[in-house]
């Protein structure tokens, strides 16, 4: 009431299908965008009173045992992890460098990009037209830690829920994740630890079938740090893992040690959780650019290290793609415990998008014919 006024919203929902011939599918090496228009007209009208738009892509997401389909053909994710951190504007949004970012990607052959939060939406209209699949994930991480409570499934809960609402529309999206690295397990013998990972593992179960309610259109995913043994992924719909393993010593020589770890822990995870794909979505290493040296944190151990982690994925069954921590490095103003240094330089390229030799060794892969 105002000024004695009354004022009633009326809301509307309504549903419509309509046929569209010759359709052109959305895909990343082509990716067609369709504009949809809604108008409201006056009853007998044929003058819009008020007019939407917004552009779409014709797709399709599906598993089909332990693959993962676009428009009914098998996809291999060929993808890295990327924040929004520039060298001139930090973590302002900045367009012309994210244009950028994107040419850099489609050059060497990626084709999705993940991060652990949500982007603006004109970013994702950018990933529309350039043909990047991408994973929105609720920055749900390392959840379980001692002091945690429901109260942080509840923001969760808050945050999926317009993530799915907002960005719904949008081609490039393939798939919701939950949550990364929760204490899905005990840290510690003790109650607490116990109680804290009991009410982890039913809250990622909660958001994993929320995101189902809500978009039963797209798979949603919990990604895990404790695996092959998380009893989450019964409820995800792809066993999505973050792989670092150890050697003997940080080297190139020990990388193939370093393999027939990761083979052994594929095979337990296929034994544990069967018929699911297998989506990697972290595997990389720390490297300071222009430190040329075969053993860490130098460039060529982790190109050395990409290179047999992927080949060695792909042997893997049910392996459905991966994504590389990451794509640039970033300024976090900490100091690492096992490096003096004060940015996170896990990156293929440098805060300046100074390519490390892993971009040549990945190009080399992922744009093979």
């Amino acid at each position: 009431h105002i000024g004695g006024l009354h004022f009633e919203r009326d809301v509307a929902s309504v549903t419509s299908t309509f046929p569209v011939e010759n359709v052109l599918l959305w895909s990343p090496d082509k990716p067609y965008l369709y504009r949809i228009v809604l108008g409201i007209y006056r009853e007998g009208g044929n003058q819009a009173i008020d007019q939407w738009s917004t552009r779409v892509g014709i797709r399709s997401i599906q598993i089909e045992k332990d693959q993962l389909l676009l428009n009914g053909k098998p996809l291999l994710i060929q993808g890295v992890n990327r924040y929004e951190n520039y060298a001139d504007t930090g973590m302002t949004p900045n367009d012309t460098a994210l244009r950028q970012d994107i040419h850099l990607m489609k050059q060497m052959g990626v084709n999705a990009v993940r991060c652990h939060y949500t982007h603006s939406p004109e970013t994702y209209d950018l990933y529309d037209e350039a043909g990047l699949l991408t994973i929105c994930e609720v920055p749900l991480y390392q959840w379980g830690r001692p002091g945690h409570s429901t109260k942080n499934l509840d923001a969760a809960k808050v945050q999926l829920t317009e993530m799915i609402e907002t960005l719904g529309n949008h081609p490039s999206v393939m798939m919701w994740s939950v949550s990364n690295e929760n204490r899905i397990w005990p840290k510690e013998e003790s109650e607490e630890h116990r109680k804290l990972s009991e009410m982890v593992r039913a809250g990622n179960i909660e958001l994993i079938e929320l995101a189902h309610r809500l978009d039963p259109t797209r798979p949603a995913i919990e990604v895990s740090n404790h695996w092959p043994d998380d009893p989450v992924f019964e409820k995800a719909d792809l066993n999505s893992v973050n792989v670092y393993i150890g050697a003997s010593t940080p080297h190139v020589d020990s990388l193939p040690e370093m393999m027939d770890k990761m083979h052994k822990k594929m095979d337990l995870l296929r034994e544990m959780h069967p018929g699911r794909p297998i989506l990697v979505s972290e595997f990389g290493s720390w490297a300071l650019y222009g430190l040329k040296t075969d053993y860490y944190p130098g460039e060529i151990y982790q190109a050395e290290l990409l290179r047999h982690f992927w080949e060695n994925f792909l042997k893997e069954p049910g392996f459905v793609g991966g994504f590389i921590w990451c794509f640039a490095d970033s300024d976090v103003h900490r100091q690492y415990s096992t490096i003096y240094e004060m940015r996170c330089a896990y990156g293929i390229f440098d805060l300046h998008r100074r390519p490390k030799a892993a971009v040549e060794i990945m190009r080399e892969l992922w744009t093979r014919k």
